[in-house]
């Protein structure tokens, strides 16, 4: 069964099979494009203002496809445990686990028009002793520099820890289905996939958010819910 499209004055309805129906008012459309031209990939924030889009703003055309395919051969969800890789990496080498929490690696994630960087350790800890990030990204991680104390010892480390993570006792595999959602930590899951054939339809859309917006808004509901009673 397909869904219907009703192009209205303002607002886009869509009627799905089971007979519920959704509007989507064109400026929220717009304000909530997700492609490259109107949004940083790796932030998600907008490249425009709304008061640049006309208030009479009206689609040309109307295309309804699912935003979450994976027909394609191959291409599973890896999953690891970061803070489990730092916790056997601490019992088994404390001198490397503190190598990886005492040097700073420099990070990198660019193009013509966006600049993210950081040069923190690949393991933070809290006053407690207690991991709170696994840093770790062999895409995004920069040319060290060579003259730098201790960079023997470093790559040592970086060594012993990369085999942990490429183990495969260490790897979760699964097959993410069009439809489905995997929400990770970011500060402690690495994620990546399988390769896969470009045998069919494959499209998988990403988003962040950080922790503390969620701490905020959880603090926010307990405030109004502790108002309410």
């Amino acid at each position: 069964m397909s869904a219907f499209v009703n192009v209205g004055a303002d607002t886009l309805e869509v009627t799905w099979p089971d007979g519920t129906m959704t509007p989507l008012p064109y400026l929220w459309l717009r304000d909530n494009c997700s492609c490259d031209a109107c949004r940083i990939a790796q932030t998600s924030e907008k490249k425009f203002h709304l008061a640049s889009v006309p208030a009479n703003l009206r689609p040309e055309r109307v295309k309804l496809y699912d935003d979450h395919l994976h027909e394609v051969e191959g291409g599973e969800s890896i999953i690891v445990d970061g803070w489990h890789i730092a916790a056997e990496l601490r019992e088994d080498h404390p001198d490397l686990f503190r190598i990886l929490c005492q040097t700073p690696v420099p990070f990198r994630i660019f193009d013509e028009h966006e600049e993210t960087s950081t040069a923190a350790p690949m393991i933070s800890l809290d006053t407690a002793g207690n991991v709170t990030t696994f840093r770790y990204s062999n895409q995004t991680m920069q040319p060290m520099d060579p003259t730098q104390p201790g960079l023997a010892d470093f790559y040592r480390a970086y060594h012993e820890v990369s085999c942990r993570v490429m183990a495969d006792s260490a790897r979760a595999r699964f097959r993410l289905n069009g439809g489905e959602i995997l929400l990770v930590a970011g500060h402690r899951v690495l994620h990546a996939r399988e390769a896969f054939e470009p045998t069919g339809r494959r499209h998988l859309q990403d988003a962040y958010f950080e922790h503390d917006n969620i701490r905020n808004h959880l603090a926010v509901l307990a405030r109004h819910r502790k108002l309410r009673s």
